[in-house]
Order: structure tokens, then C-alpha cells, then sequence
């Protein structure tokens, strides 16, 4: 009799649990990017919001964004599958001399390589070296140089139409 009782408890049990409709496990949201270090993320929120701006929508499901150490000394940054990595040296000597109050060019430079790669990984760039008739490159996607905004003149905004522009989504 004891083992009967045991057994409808063991039924009843069973019955309450799986009659209660479970929720989905989401391990992350649709289109948010599976991890990005917290000093990159205003930069992909900046990104985000200039492709919003001019009508292109970005699959950020799977992208990783991190800092760590880029083995080649010629390159602050690289993308590959979805996996974009800056270098936390340039990052910490930009931080050091912002710190210091010497900002824009080395802020502009950042962002623009950032937002190079970010060009790679998440508009399928590849590299554009145009440039125009004094040497200036038309693109951020261009493979090195940056140009100084405000020795040059240009625009941002230009920078910025053409890369979201030129997208192969």
C-alpha cells in the first residue's frame, strides 16, 4: 500500500511538472552580437546607428568583438568569421594620450579602424585603395592610410555614405 502511495505521488508529480508550458531557453537575443568587450562597445553603437541612418540593416548575430594583443606590428586590427580583434595596445596608448587631452586625430584614427573592420565583417567589405588626384583615400575600407580630417578638410560623413553605401549584404 505504501508503494502504491508512492508510486501516485511519483505520477501526480510528474503530471504537474510537464502540464506547465516551459519558455524557450534564448541564450541571446535575435541580432545581438554573441559577446563585445565593454571599451569597444560605443563603437558599435556608433556603427549600428550610421548604417541605421542611411538605410542598411546589419546581422550582428555571432559577431565577437575583443581586445587582446595582435601579433603583427603592422596591423591594429583584424576580422575573420565574424570575429573582430583590436589590438590593446593601440587601445591603451589612444586611452593614454586622450587621457592627456590629445583626442581627435588619434579618436578619428581609432574609430576609422575599428569601423574598417566592422566594414569586413559585418557589410562584407573588401579593400577599396582609391584615392584621390593629392593621394587622399576615398574609403575607410582603404588597406592603410587615414586621412587627417582636419588637415584634409573632408568630411565624416562622406567616409561614412561611402562605406554603407558600397555594403555587399
Amino acid at each position: 500500500m505504501k508503494t502504491n502511495g508512492m508510486i501516485l505521488m511519483l505520477m501526480l508529480t510528474c503530471m504537474w511538472c510537464s502540464s506547465c508550458e516551459k519558455e524557450p531557453v534564448v541564450y541571446f537575443e535575435p541580432n545581438e552580437p554573441e559577446y563585445v568587450s565593454p571599451e569597444l562597445e560605443d563603437y558599435l553603437e556608433e556603427f549600428v546607428m550610421e548604417a541605421e541612418l542611411r538605410g542598411v540593416d546589419l546581422e550582428l548575430s555571432g559577431l565577437i568583438m575583443i581586445l587582446e594583443s595582435v601579433t603583427r606590428p603592422d596591423n591594429n586590427g583584424s576580422c575573420q568569421d565574424k570575429v573582430v580583434t583590436i589590438d590593446q595596445e593601440a587601445y591603451d596608448a589612444i586611452n593614454r594620450l586622450c587621457y592627456r587631452g590629445v583626442t581627435p586625430f588619434l579618436d578619428w584614427r581609432f574609430k576609422l579602424m575599428i569601423f574598417h573592420q566592422l566594414g569586413h565583417c559585418l557589410l562584407y567589405r573588401q579593400h577599396l585603395d582609391e584615392t584621390d588626384a593629392e593621394g587622399i583615400p576615398l574609403s575607410i575600407m582603404h588597406t592603410s592610410a587615414v586621412p587627417d580630417l582636419e588637415l584634409t578638410g573632408l568630411d565624416e560623413e562622406l567616409f561614412f555614405d561611402e562605406l554603407f553605401s558600397n555594403a555587399n549584404l
